[in-house]
């Protein structure tokens, strides 16, 4: 039921704010192919931009049920 709802509200899927949120994700790991991360470098700022997306989705799944 939650999993409908929060399809419903556009948190999830394409065009979805998961999917505008984890595009910072993607734009380290291109940094990495071409170079501009060490792999530790690449590795800090993946675990920092992780876990912010994890705190914004859960910020808005809570938002949905509250």
């Amino acid at each position: 039921m939650l999993w409908k709802l929060i399809e419903r509200r556009g948190l999830y899927g394409e065009n979805s704010l998961v999917m505008d949120k984890s595009l910072p994700v993607e734009e380290k790991i291109f940094k990495l192919l071409e170079g501009d991360y060490t792999y530790p470098e690449f590795e800090k700022e993946l675990k920092e931009a992780l876990s912010d997306l994890g705190k914004d989705v859960c910020q808005d799944v809570l938002k949905l049920i509250v």
